[in-house]
Parts: C-alpha cells; sequence; structure tokens
C-alpha cells in the first residue's frame, strides 16, 4: 500500500506518467485506508499534464474518502483558481482553518485574492490586493527562503502600491535565484519597479 503510493510518486516526479497512474488506481482500488491518498496523486498527475477538468473529478474522490486530507482541499483551491471557478478561496480556507502555517495553501491565497481584485471595479481592488499582500508577506514568512516565494511577495507589494517593498523582495528573489531564468525574471521586475 504506501511502497505503491511511494513508487507512484517516484514514477511521477521521472514523467513516467502512465505507470504513475496506473498505480495510483491500483491503489486506491486495493487500499481503501489509502485510497485519499491514491486520488490525491492522480489528481496531481492530471494537473502536470494540464488536465485540471480530470484533477478535480480525482480530488472530489480523494475528498470523499478523506474530507480533512489537507494536500487535496489545497489541490482543489488550486486547480479551481486555473480554471477561473469559483470556490477556490473556500476550498483554501478549509485547509487553513486545518493548519494554519500551509505554505502551499497561504501562497495559493495570495493568487487567488491578486485574481479577484482584477474581476472588481477600479475602486474597489485595493482591499483584495492588500489581502493577497498579506498572504504573500506570511508565506514568505513561514517558509525556507525561496526564490519563488519572494517573486511572489515583490509582485503582490507592487500591485499594492508598494515599490520600496516590491523593490526589496524582488532583490531577495534574485539573490536566490539558482538559474539564469529567476535571476532576469527578478531584474526585469526590478527595473519594472
Amino acid at each position: 500500500g504506501a511502497a505503491q503510493l511511494g513508487q507512484a510518486a517516484c514514477l511521477l516526479r521521472t514523467g513516467q506518467w502512465q505507470e504513475a497512474h496506473d498505480l495510483f488506481v491500483k491503489t486506491a482500488a486495493a487500499e481503501p485506508l489509502l485510497r485519499h491518498r491514491a486520488y490525491t496523486g492522480l489528481a496531481l498527475l492530471w494537473v502536470r499534464l494540464g488536465e485540471l477538468d480530470a484533477a478535480l473529478s480525482a480530488l472530489d474522490r480523494a475528498l470523499e474518502a478523506d474530507p480533512t486530507d489537507l494536500y487535496a482541499q489545497y489541490l482543489r483551491g488550486r486547480c479551481m483558481r486555473l480554471l477561473g471557478q469559483g470556490g477556490a478561496a473556500a476550498a483554501l480556507q478549509a485547509a487553513l482553518r486545518q493548519r494554519d502555517d500551509f505554505v502551499f495553501a497561504i501562497a495559493e491565497m495570495a493568487l487567488v485574492e491578486e485574481a479577484r481584485a482584477r474581476d472588481l471595479p477600479f475602486g474597489e481592488r485595493a482591499e483584495a490586493l492588500l489581502a493577497a499582500r498579506r498572504y504573500a508577506d506570511r508565506a514568505v514568512q513561514l517558509a525556507t527562503p525561496r526564490p519563488e516565494l519572494f517573486a511572489l511577495q515583490g509582485l503582490e507589494a507592487f500591485f499594492a502600491a508598494d515599490p520600496a517593498a516590491a523593490s526589496v523582495a524582488f532583490t531577495r528573489a534574485r539573490e536566490a535565484a539558482t538559474d539564469e531564468r529567476g535571476r532576469a525574471f527578478a531584474k526585469g521586475a526590478l527595473a519594472v519597479v
């Protein structure tokens, strides 16, 4: 059971999609106590393949098996945001009610609030943009230094009209970047700020 899930996760990381899929499905059928994890793994596979509707179906089954599966709730919120569906914030809040320091869900909430701000009339965007910034700041505060979180923090500070904070975050993103693409993004962002 658990060994099969570990093997399926390794197959997923190495891009062996069909083998990972088959092992997740086999585990879900054979191991009722691990069903939620198998379906969550299957959902992650679908996300990586860009099949977000299939991922949501797998997440429905995962949450049916275990409504408290933290990662499934987070992944559901992420998929819903990427599909532009309502309910992303509610799914992420369900995860955060269980664990308020879950960095993935916190960072995703920043993106949900940013998307919400874009849908609001110009004069009503400030509250959502400030919420996005607070979520990004919290994610950076909780996580080990990661360039993508610094970049998110910089973007949210920029959108919240705080160029000084955006500059600091993008500088940290540039310094933490491990590849030229990450450094180039941060340099370009600093130039815009």
